[in-house]
C-alpha cells in the first residue's frame, strides 16, 4: 500500500505540473469540469489543489496511518492504473511537440 501511495503522490504531482504547462500553451484541454474551473480562476489554484492530494498521501505515509481495508487498496491500485494512463497521455502530447 505504501508503494501505491508514493506512486500516486509522485504521478499526481507530475500530472499537476504537466497539465498546467499543457493548458498554458493550449496543447491540451482539461477534461474534468471542476479542475477546469479552478484553472480558469487561476493556474496556481489548480496546481495547489492538485498538489494538496500528493501532500495528504505523503502525510499518511509519514504518520504511518496507511489504510488497510480492501476497498481502499482497490481504489489506490485502480487510481494508480488510471494515473499511469494519464501520464502516458502526457508523454504522448509532449512527444508530439518535438516531432
Amino acid at each position: 500500500m505504501k508503494q501505491a501511495f508514493i506512486f500516486l503522490a509522485v504521478v499526481n504531482a507530475l500530472d499537476a505540473g504537466l497539465t498546467v504547462i499543457g493548458l498554458h500553451y493550449n496543447l491540451i484541454a482539461e477534461a474534468n469540469p471542476f479542475m477546469k474551473l479552478l484553472y480558469e480562476i487561476h493556474p496556481l489554484l489548480f496546481a495547489g489543489f492538485k498538489l494538496s492530494f500528493s501532500i495528504f498521501l505523503y502525510l499518511f505515509i509519514y504518520y504511518r496511518c496507511l489504510p488497510t481495508s480492501s476497498a481502499v487498496k482497490f481504489i489506490a491500485y485502480a487510481a494508480s492504473f488510471a494515473y499511469g494512463i494519464i501520464l502516458a497521455m502526457h508523454v504522448y502530447w509532449i512527444h508530439l511537440i518535438f516531432i
